[in-house]
């Protein structure tokens, strides 16, 4: 399995995004097809989700994908499970 994370995911916005619990319309490439994912933390998760039905009466997120942290190795991890 091949895959390419973004160049601009450093050690700084990994700490960013662990910090914040998502990485949002995140591109990785995956043996060479670009996809966009949007990595979350369960507890940022609910938060969104409960603000925007609170704000348009419903959520909806194709491309959420929940880890139990948003690093690197995590997302990682997940990707290597699409296999």
């Amino acid at each position: 399995m091949n895959i390419i994370f973004p160049e601009y995911y450093d050690d700084l916005l990994e700490m960013e995004c662990k910090s914040k619990g998502c990485a949002l319309n995140f591109n990785i490439n995956l043996n060479g097809v670009e996809m966009i994912f949007n990595f979350y933390y369960i507890v940022r998760f609910t938060q969104d989700a409960k603000s925007e039905l609170e704000e348009y009466g419903f959520f909806r997120d194709e491309d959420a994908v929940i880890l139990p942290k948003v690093t690197r190795e995590q997302i990682y991890k997940y990707l290597s499970s699409l296999s």
